[in-house]
């Protein structure tokens, strides 16, 4: 959108400079959209400026003072507005900007506990990583689990719209819900239960994505459901192949009402892994989905068939995920001993 507008923009600027105003009105407008936080709203302002001077350079004639000052004076507003929106809502509700901070933080460590596991039976074992584009303090992908009664492990990977700071609110909302919905629900429930959440509570943007996996710690047996979400990928120690768990997708949360989910089941033998992961891990402008995967299957395929750990972080280190989106991994390995 915004290398769109920065061409349409500097199209303008060499064929009809009296239309500059208007255009640079149009500008603005587009970036204020397209870019939702301030260091990035700036970095692509000044880009969209160099395209602009490209333009006037190549005309040979300076742009008049009026379209000049209103791109200016349009450019400071919009920026100005996208310093505040972040956590405006937020600061108005508690009554300052250090106790916005402080509910985040509190919301992030709550997060946090949602996601944590007790101790393991001997046998099994599982790590996360979780990681906000751009290095940023909150994401828009979170991991909520519960080990049930009778030896049950559920964990919910979910990856809300948006990235970064934009999607790091509403996922940090969603965590408690979906935290509750998976503890108290049969297995099969969860994913209904927490569309119906999002359709209510998500807003206009609020769909999201997830995987849910059930493991019965005892058998090995686990069952596996998918909405709208890249599948997981089984690991199979007898034959040091990879394989994904496909056929259970059904669709995003929040779109379709009274949606069904479907499941695929299977059994984790001795060595055996099941690798879950977000689509910041398997995306990019350079890599269509499939071809993201096997790559992220390959750094998988080192640490995962060595038992390897620390392993979740590794593998997204290895594969620079979680830049330009967020990105989250979790490895359920079940040990040779």
């Amino acid at each position: 959108m915004l290398g769109a507008g920065g061409v349409a923009f500097a199209a303008v600027a060499v064929a009809a400079p009296a239309r500059l105003p208007a255009a640079a009105v149009a500008l603005w407008l587009v970036t204020t959209v397209a870019v939702s936080r301030p260091l990035y709203f700036a970095t692509d302002a000044v880009a969209l400026g160099g395209v602009v001077g490209l333009a006037v350079a190549i005309r040979g004639e300076p742009v008049p003072f009026a379209p000049t000052a209103t791109l200016v004076l349009v450019g400071t507003l919009a920026l100005g507005q996208a310093l505040r929106r972040d956590r405006a809502g937020l600061v108005r509700a508690v009554g300052g900007v250090e106790q916005a901070d402080a509910v985040l933080v509190d919301l992030r460590e709550r997060a946090r506990s949602h996601a944590g596991l007790s101790e393991l039976p001997a046998g099994w074992h599982v790590e996360s990583d979780l990681r906000p584009a751009h290095g940023e303090t909150f994401g828009g992908d979170f991991l909520v689990a519960a080990l049930r009664d009778g030896g049950r492990l559920d964990l919910a990977l979910v990856d809300v719209s948006g990235k970064g700071g934009a999607a790091g609110g509403r996922a940090l909302l969603f965590t408690g819900a979906f935290g509750a919905l998976l503890e108290t629900l049969p297995r099969a429930e969860f994913l209904s239960a927490a569309n119906r959440y999002v359709l209510r509570h998500g807003g206009e943007e609020g769909f999201a994505t997830a995987v849910h996996a059930s493991v019965d710690l005892a058998a090995g047996t686990y069952a596996v459901s998918v909405a709208g979400h890249p599948p997981p990928a089984l690991f199979r120690a007898g034959s040091g192949r990879w394989e994904l768990v496909d056929g259970a997708s059904g669709p995003l949360l929040g779109v379709v009402p009274d949606a069904g989910y479907g499941e695929c089941r299977g059994r984790l033998a001795p060595g055996d892994a099941l690798l879950l992961y977000t689509d910041g891990m398997v995306e990019s402008p350079r890599l269509d989905v499939v071809r993201g995967i096997d790559r992220l299957l390959g750094f998988a395929d080192p640490v995962v068939s060595r038992g390897t750990s620390g392993g979740a972080a590794l593998i997204v280190e290895a594969s620079r995920a979680a830049e330009s989106d967020d990105g989250a991994l979790v490895v359920i390995r079940r040990t040779l001993t």
